[in-house]
């Protein structure tokens, strides 16, 4: 009788420890939706593509509102998207990232100029600003 309870209180242990590490795993989970393979996809049109978000997570400058979207703690207003430093830095981005996304090979290959002509009036930005008290 007395190991038949031992064992019962060492699963019941183990499940309420791996119950907890799945919840603490999830908080750190977020999600993008992406356009599914198959029209039989039960998911179809969307689904969701969750990833580690942790790096972003574990540094008090970001918190999570829901599976989709951060709040920057930190942010610094873009006053002017179109500015050309920050379409120069965004056609950097596109130069770097061609291993992993060929794709982009055609905006890589623009010239500075007509890429900055090209992206003239096309980029937008957005940000959620509210304050936190200790009651929220």
């Amino acid at each position: 009788m007395y190991k038949k309870i031992v064992i019962l209180v060492i699963t019941l242990i183990i499940i309420f420890c791996s119950g907890g590490w799945y919840m603490h795993k999830s908080q750190q989970q977020m999600a993008i939706l992406v356009i599914s393979d198959s029209e039989n996809d039960l998911d179809y049109p969307n689904k969701r593509k969750w990833f580690d978000a942790s790096r972003w997570l574990s540094t008090s400058q970001y918190i999570k509102i829901d599976d989709f979207y951060l709040l920057n703690l930190k942010y610094h207003p873009v006053d002017n998207v179109n500015d050309a430093g920050i379409i120069v830095i965004l056609h950097f981005a596109i130069r770097d990232a061609i291993k992993k996304f060929p794709e982009l090979l055609k905006l890589s290959q623009m010239d500075n100029k007509d890429f900055f002509h090209f992206m003239q009036n096309k980029l937008s930005n957005e940000y959620l600003r509210t304050k936190f008290n200790e009651d929220t």
